[in-house]
């Protein structure tokens, strides 16, 4: 399945760099093999990570300038 992978490579990504672990991302919760505990709107259940931002304005979490 590829959700679990996706959010691994992003928790990798977030944490090795040393930009981002001094300054304001942090992953705040997360949900990995959603299967019904907690449904969005569409009453779907789907993987998904929280990220809170410290910085003062917006961050581009694609890494595009």
């Amino acid at each position: 399945m590829i959700k679990p992978l996706f959010a691994f490579l992003i928790c990798s990504v977030l944490c090795g760099c040393p930009f981002h672990a001094a300054a304001g991302l942090v992953i705040s919760e997360f949900m990995a093999d959603n299967s019904g505990t907690i449904a969005d709107q569409g009453g779907e259940s789907p993987d998904w990570i929280e990220i809170h931002n410290d910085f003062a304005g917006p961050v581009n979490l694609a890494g595009g300038a």
